[in-house]
């Protein structure tokens, strides 16, 4: 919607610098469409460490919080040493 709205401002810039403006009429007049999903961004993965913080997700058994990446890991096949992660103040 705000492309539409902005549409003749930039058409004139780009004609004025000489550009050829060519508008396809059936992509204008097409809506669109409610169904479809919108992407916000990359999506950060669950963390277990910061209860508090954005993405908090508690571990389910057997799985448990490995604090040097913060997320759920099986401890039967991961070592988990290392500096561990801080929660955000």
């Amino acid at each position: 919607m705000l492309a539409r709205s902005l549409f003749p401002f930039i058409a004139l810039l780009l004609s004025a610098c000489g550009a050829k403006v060519v508008v396809d009429e059936d992509d204008l007049a097409t809506e669109p469409d409610a169904s479809v999903e919108v992407d916000a961004g990359p999506v950060a993965p669950p963390q277990c460490l910061c209860p508090d913080a954005p993405g908090y997700a508690p571990c389910e058994k057997p799985m448990e919080c490995c604090p040097v990446v913060g997320q759920c890991k099986d401890p039967a096949s991961f070592n988990c040493t290392g500096s561990t992660m801080t929660c955000p103040p």
